[in-house]
Parts: C-alpha cells; sequence; structure tokens
C-alpha cells in the first residue's frame, strides 16, 4: 500500500524534495508501478478546487517523480558506458596508443599537430610552447564522479629537455548549481607541479631592462624574468575560487595601476575556471576519443566550412545593393 503522506524520507532523492513523494510503508525505495499508482490518483476530476498549498504540493509530488526516474536513468547511462570504455574504448584507445608511438620516427608530433589545430578555436598556445608540446606522447582521461562532472586528465611526455615530468595530471571538481538546473560551478582546478629544467620554462622570459643607481646614476643594463602568456601558465596549474589572479595577470605591467573589487577578482577567476573547464572537458570528450580527426583538421575544418557559409550568405545578401549602387551612379553620370 502506498501512503499519500510523507512518513520517510528517500534516500534516492535529493533534500527535502524526497519527502514530499510517497512511499511504500515498509519499503525506502519506490517502484515504477507505485509511481504510475500516484500518477493516475492524480485526474481531471480531483486536480481541481485546490488552495496553493494543496496545488504546490502535489506539483511538488510530480516533480519529485520526475527527478527520481531521471536519476535511475542517469544511472543506468552511466553504468552502460562504463561497460563500453571497458570493453571496447579503452582497447582502441589503448591500440591507438601504440600505432602513434611505433611511428613516431616516421610521422612525428602526432600529438602537437592536433593541439595546433585546436588553438585555432582555444587561441592559448603561443609559438614557445610548441617545442615543449612535440613531447607529447598521450593523453588519458579518468573520471571521477559518476556525473562525469569531476575527472582528470593525464598528459604523458617522453623525455625532453625542457621538464623532469613523464606525467602530468590536471584535476577538475564540477558540481551542479543546484539539482534542478544544468549549470555547473567549478569548485577547482589542481595540477601536478611542473619539475622545469634549468632555464627551460617557457612560461618566463628573459628581458634586458636598463636601471638606475641612485639619483644621478647611469643606466645599467640588466637582465630579468618576467612571465608571459603560456599555454603552460594558462592550462597546467591549480585555481580556486577565492584565488587572485588579476595581480599575477598585470604584475609584468608596471604602468598599470589598475584596482580590482573583491567582486571584480571573484569574477575574472571564475570565469578563467569555466575557460579552463571547458577546454578539459572539450579534450576529454572530444580530442581524446577523436584525435585523428583533429590531426587531420577534419574536426575544425566543419567549424570552418559554417563561417565560411555564413559569410558567403552575407555577400549574396550585398551584391544586389551594391549593383544598384552602381547604377544609380551609372544614371547621375548619364543626366550631368
Amino acid at each position: 500500500m502506498v501512503s499519500e503522506t510523507p512518513i520517510q524520507s528517500n534516500p534516492e532523492l535529493p533534500g527535502d524534495a524526497s519527502k514530499m513523494v510517497p512511499v511504500p510503508d515498509d519499503s525506502k525505495t519506490i517502484t515504477t508501478e507505485e509511481v504510475m499508482n500516484h500518477m493516475k490518483t492524480l485526474t481531471i476530476e480531483n486536480a481541481g478546487g485546490k488552495n496553493k498549498e494543496q496545488f504546490t504540493k502535489d506539483l511538488e509530488r510530480l516533480d519529485s517523480h520526475y527527478f527520481m526516474k531521471k536519476k535511475e536513468m542517469e544511472a543506468k547511462i552511466v553504468a552502460l558506458e562504463k561497460d563500453y570504455f571497458k570493453n571496447f574504448f579503452k582497447t582502441m584507445l589503448d591500440k591507438r596508443s601504440l600505432i602513434i608511438k611505433a611511428n613516431e620516427d616516421s610521422v612525428p608530433g602526432f600529438w602537437q599537430q592536433v593541439f595546433m589545430n585546436c588553438n585555432e578555436e582555444w587561441q592559448v598556445i603561443e609559438e614557445w610552447d610548441e617545442e615543449v608540446i612535440k613531447h607529447l606522447m598521450d593523453i588519458k582521461f579518468e573520471n571521477i564522479s559518476d556525473d562525469k562532472m569531476s575527472f582528470k586528465l593525464t598528459f604523458e611526455f617522453e623525455k625532453n629537455d625542457f621538464f623532469e615530468n613523464e606525467k602530468i595530471t590536471t584535476t577538475y571538481k564540477a558540481e551542479r548549481a543546484n539539482q534542478w538546473t544544468e549549470d555547473l560551478e567549478v569548485m577547482k582546478l589542481d595540477c601536478d607541479e611542473i619539475k622545469w629544467k634549468e632555464g627551460k620554462n617557457v612560461i618566463f622570459e628573459t628581458v634586458t631592462i636598463k636601471k638606475k643607481k641612485g639619483r644621478k646614476g647611469k643606466p645599467v643594463s640588466t637582465t630579468v624574468q618576467r612571465k608571459r602568456a603560456s599555454f603552460f601558465r594558462w592550462f597546467f596549474r591549480m585555481i580556486e575560487p577565492d584565488m587572485e589572479l588579476s595581480d599575477e595577470e598585470n604584475e609584468d605591467d608596471e604602468d598599470d595601476e589598475s584596482d580590482y573589487s573583491d567582486e571584480e577578482e571573484e569574477d575574472a577567476t571564475g570565469m578563467r575556471m569555466h575557460e579552463v573547464y571547458d577546454v578539459a572537458v572539450e579534450i576529454r570528450d572530444s580530442v581524446i576519443p577523436h584525435a585523428i580527426r583533429y590531426y587531420t583538421g577534419e574536426a575544425i575544418e566543419e567549424d570552418d566550412a559554417e563561417f565560411e557559409g555564413d559569410s558567403d550568405a552575407d555577400s549574396d545578401d550585398s551584391a544586389p545593393a551594391l549593383a544598384k549602387d552602381g547604377e544609380q551612379k551609372q544614371e547621375e553620370c548619364k543626366q550631368q
């Protein structure tokens, strides 16, 4: 028998919403049959004539049923994805890795080409980053939450002149802004420390500046290390919501005296976290499984073709107007 009044909470449902779902007297789970039985009680004949409290309660019960079945569906999708990855996708990706490594001498820089093609959209890889990315041999991912909002990327490098790491793991933690929306809050970005070799850190550049010694002293040239834009500075780093990024981003500009409010700092940090997170999700969901399409440029060309199509349409629309202008000018010349 199903009770129409709350008796106990359902652990599968979030917070107080579960208490609004009718549950069996001697069970903590709700079956599909029980959900359907309750749905049948809500008919046109008995749905009307309710006060606001009863009206709200009925709709909340329906929504809780909906939420429960959605969670049930998502759990089945997660189980199916895990099964396919274990039995099919992982084997395919491992074989791809073997093929890439076996042909590194004849077809070098596979992942470098992949990332440079991606950079047409990302616009975060600088020319001094390319030599480092050339040593990237593989990328793997691991979901650390069933909803796939939190995950890890592991970048595998061959031995190189830039850093000691053979693997660099980045971690992304996010959760829904609330249980009723798909919007995300990125909670933390983390990264292994990159052990740069002396003089090889591409995040810094060596510049020569002139400094005076005293008020009357002559300028003396000296070299200093300054931070510069770099994919390894933008992507491979730890960021938390309460971090201040503006000081770091502007510390190279001696003339920048901009003051940032706490709210502006928080907005800038949040935007950066979402930007990095979005690129990481693209790497996990698209670049890793379909790397060859990014290597050939096929995955990028689809976006370019769509853009070019829009441009052509704009050109066609403007052609008649240009023709009319030309005809009008010719007519004016005849009149003169």
